[in-house]
């Protein structure tokens, strides 16, 4: 049956949200099974039920966010096997290591433009993370040095970083920025901890503790209803009527995936569970990973919310909401779309490894993390745009561009996909990973989830 999504319960949503308080939680299995019992992109309906999820307590043992101890060994194993693609992908990162370690560490940005943050820490926290990675696996000294004197350059820089944004710069888009841009001093964090003194480890948690009200002000402000205005410096001003909630209506898309994303991230390195819980299920994030999980992934014969989307052609099973990115801006539907995607996985990653399968789960209307992968290996493997109904046609897509390493991840999760499989049978696997994707906001995936194709399941099993 098709999912509504109920403007009105939305837009009433919005507006009482921050009013209703928790109700009480219960444990599900590890597989996450929807109940069933949800409306698609209904606000309303969460606050007012039982929790789904309780997220257990987390383990002291690090690395625990990017990979754990069991990771690490399998991959030192299918190095020393020289097990491709793994193999070839840490030649990759030990000559890119060896590069990382000579050049000085470059200034922190301490300033008030998150989009200026986002690009200076992007570079820093990618190097910091791939050093650090590289001394996970062969423990070289010198990566873990140069690892740790970035990292704690910005965990000790005056002002920290991304702790005073103005809104009058980037007000839609800061609290994304945020996080978007600390994913790689986390991942480094948490190679690097177990060779950290303890008031090293206070200084990049104290960091980490002053982003986090700049990510809940993202959240906020998608959750309350603004109108654009020439008469307030941050170009936004509150307004009453609650369809003006999420900037205009834009109910699910990548901005809010960014929001949750960046503080189940910080909840994991902190080892903060009320953090990762607000993040995974709670009624007071209205954009929770529950909610996320089936508002971002499309079915055949959803009606999106926004008003952007032509609906020509409709969705179909797996599609990602940013799709209709190709209409505003124009032309960047499937690049919007496999972004927020990426961060799902991200997500889906980080929970995995300490105990909560999103792989297994299925959404109340069919919704699956296998599905956007069935729907967009084809546009990757193809080089082609049009295909699928053509609603991307025209938009710029590369054949086996870098993009093709979350597939890694994804193979790994569901071996057997005949999809996924084709997709990696076309390219050279480790080749489109040499910088470890660094636009996935996954750390040299090939190497961490590059492991053997499964004969090919038949579709649907």
């Amino acid at each position: 049956m098709p999912k509504s999504f109920h403007h009105a319960a939305l837009l009433i949503a919005a507006a009482v949200l921050p009013l209703l308080q928790a109700d009480d939680f219960h444990s599900p299995g590890l597989v996450l099974a929807n109940t069933g019992n949800l409306t698609r992109g209904s606000s309303a309906a969460r606050p007012v039920k039982k929790l789904e999820i309780t997220v257990p307590p987390i383990t002291p043992v690090h690395p625990r966010i990017l990979l754990t101890p069991a990771d690490v060994a399998a991959i030192k194993q299918a190095i020393g096997a020289h097990a491709e693609p793994r193999y070839s992908a840490w030649l990759n990162l030990k000559s890119r290591a060896d590069r990382l370690i000579r050049p000085p560490v470059d200034l922190p940005y301490t300033g008030r433009d998150s989009l200026m943050f986002y690009n200076v820490a992007k570079g820093a926290g990618n190097r910091a993370s791939h050093l650090a990675l590289a001394f996970l696996l062969n423990g070289n000294p010198a990566y873990a040095a140069k690892s740790k004197e970035i990292l704690l350059a910005w965990a000790r820089a005056a002002p920290l970083p991304a702790s005073r944004f103005a809104p009058e710069i980037r007000f839609v888009s800061s609290g994304m920025d945020t996080a978007r841009g600390m994913i790689g001093f986390i991942y480094a964090y948490d190679c690097l901890y177990n060779s950290l003194l303890p008031a090293e480890r206070t200084a990049v948690e104290a960091w980490l503790r002053a982003m986090l009200p700049g990510i809940r002000d993202g959240i906020a402000r998608w959750n309350t209803p603004y109108k654009g205005t020439k008469n307030d410096p941050r170009g936004w001003v509150e307004s009453p009527d609650p369809k003006q909630s999420y900037f205009g209506g834009q109910f699910y898309q990548n901005h809010l995936v960014s929001h949750t994303m960046g503080v189940l991230l910080i909840g994991y390195a902190l080892g903060d569970r009320e953090l990762v819980q607000f993040a995974v299920d709670s009624p007071d994030n209205p954009r929770d990973l529950l909610e996320l999980f089936e508002g971002m992934i499309l079915m055949a014969g959803d009606p999106v919310v926004g008003n952007v989307d032509t609906m020509n052609p409709p969705p179909q099973d797996g599609e990602i909401i940013d799709r209709y990115r190709h209409i505003n801006p124009p032309g960047l539907g499937l690049g919007y779309s496999t972004l927020a995607l990426n961060q799902m996985m991200v997500m889906a990653e980080v929970l995995f490894a300490n105990g909560l399968d999103f792989y297994q789960r299925k959404g109340g209307h069919g919704e699956t993390l296998e599905q956007p992968f069935n729907f967009y290996a084809d546009f990757f493997r193809l080089g082609d745009a049009s295909i699928k109904g053509g609603f991307y046609k025209g938009e710029a897509v590369a054949k086996g561009g870098p993009q093709v390493a979350v597939f890694e991840v994804a193979n790994q999760r569901y071996p057997g996909n005949p999809e996924i499989g084709a997709l990696l049978h076309s390219v050279n696997r480790a080749a489109v990973d040499p910088n470890g994707s660094e636009e996935t906001y996954l750390c040299f995936p090939t190497l961490i989830h590059g492991v053997g194709l499964q004969p090919q399941r038949v579709a649907g099993k």
